[in-house]
């Protein structure tokens, strides 16, 4: 794609409760591109990774990026006690907690195609739009909530 549809877009995923999580895409459409342009464009990229899965190469640089992470935040004693904390209050124990980069970097792409139909289907997804509020002229009087009195 060469057209700039977005100033930044970015995914986020968040594992560490009891059930299977919470994956986040955000997208921010550059200015004269429309949200249903960019939210379009988005659901056919997650739909093209729910259908054909991931590359090796991407995969493997995924793993590698985890890892690098993982790395990093273990010599941030305050994130390291986070980690584990966290995954000790949730039933974890530390073998599996010491365990999951060899669970991670284990994964293949049937893994992530076999996970991703499951869990990147328009019907568990929820769009939320955040936009400016409308400029004072656009505002119906009804609805100014500066009183005036005549």
């Amino acid at each position: 794609m060469t057209e700039k549809l977005a100033s930044a877009a970015g995914a986020d995923y968040i594992g560490n409760g009891l059930d299977s999580g919470r994956m986040a895409f955000v997208i921010l459409p550059s200015t004269g591109v429309t949200f249903e342009k960019v939210e379009a464009v988005l659901d056919a990229a997650i739909a093209d990774i729910r259908d054909k899965g991931v590359t090796q190469e991407e995969l493997d640089r995924a793993k590698s990026t985890l890892e690098a992470r993982r790395v990093f935040d273990s010599d941030n004693q305050q994130t390291l006690a986070r980690r584990y904390g966290e995954g000790v209050a949730l039933g974890r124990s530390i073998a599996d907690l010491d365990d999951l980069p060899n669970r991670m970097q284990a994964r293949t792409t049937d893994d992530i195609k076999r996970v991703a139909r499951e869990f990147l289907a328009a019907s568990r997804s929820v769009t939320g739009t955040l936009a400016q509020p409308p400029v004072a002229a656009e505002i119906p009087a009804s609805l100014d909530p500066v009183a005036t009195k005549q």
